[in-house]
């Protein structure tokens, strides 16, 4: 119990440890907004290898 105090009351960083505990655990921060860049930067990139073969066979 005690060791669920909110992010608001503690006043120091996690320990090395705690940091590995969690990245075992799979608690670590991911960007959607990466994901999701990446998916439309690499479909934008296939559209412009593909578009002048797509173009001469329509």
């Amino acid at each position: 119990m005690a060791d669920e105090v909110s992010q608001d009351e503690r006043t120091e960083q996690a320990t090395p440890r705690k940091r590995e505990q969690a990245r075992e655990k799979g608690q670590v921060a991911r960007s959607q907004e990466l994901n999701s860049v990446a998916i439309i930067f690499f479909g934008v990139i296939a559209l412009v290898i593909f578009a002048s073969s797509i173009y001469t066979n329509l």
